[in-house]
């Protein structure tokens, strides 16, 4: 997964403001979690809403609030 990736599967519920994938210290490889932010909270609500259980780039994800 990829911050390019996970901006593209979002960007269509609104204005994003960041995509944060966290990456483990020792491996350099990305934790299994990521952060978008979005500029409305609204629009953050409906991503929430469809795309929880979707699946990306063989991932299934899991989508909620921090």
């Amino acid at each position: 997964m990829t911050t390019a990736i996970l901006h593209a599967a979002f960007i269509p519920f609104g204005p994003i403001k960041d995509v944060d994938i966290p990456l483990d210290h020792q491996t350099q490889k990305n934790r299994g979690f990521g952060f978008v932010t979005f500029e409305d909270v609204r629009d953050a609500e409906d991503a929430m809403r469809e795309m929880d259980g979707k699946e990306i780039d063989g991932r299934t994800l899991r989508v909620n609030k921090p």
